[in-house]
């Protein structure tokens, strides 16, 4: 998949599964906590893309606001195909960080406090 951006320019990214009917309402989610940065978003019918520059962060309680209290990290974590950048999971968000600009492979990185 192509985005239209440089991996050089410390881009981030998401590809979502689509299926399901509630890709729009996760993308909604990323909108609101991401509301100061340029998101794109690249549909692809079965697959969407989310990029950002250098981070891209979402949280519980917005998905919850957007996709009803049973959804979590989990069940978005179950619509990840992959990314570019380093993932980073917590009980109460997900946020994927730039890795300089270098593409990255999926990787999972799970903190606890």
């Amino acid at each position: 998949m192509h985005s239209g951006f440089s991996t050089t320019s410390g881009l981030v990214g998401l590809v979502l599964r689509a299926g399901g009917g509630r890709v729009d309402h996760v993308i909604s989610a990323f909108r609101d906590d991401n509301s100061g940065a340029d998101l794109r978003v690249v549909d692809h019918g079965d697959l969407v893309e989310i990029w950002a520059t250098g981070s891209l962060l979402v949280t519980v309680d917005t998905l919850r606001w957007h996709l009803g209290r049973r959804f979590g990290i989990a069940q978005l974590k179950s619509m990840l195909v992959g990314s570019t950048g380093t993932v980073k999971l917590d009980g109460d968000h997900l946020k994927v960080v730039s890795q300089g600009g270098r593409a990255a492979a999926l990787e999972w990185s799970e903190t606890r406090r």
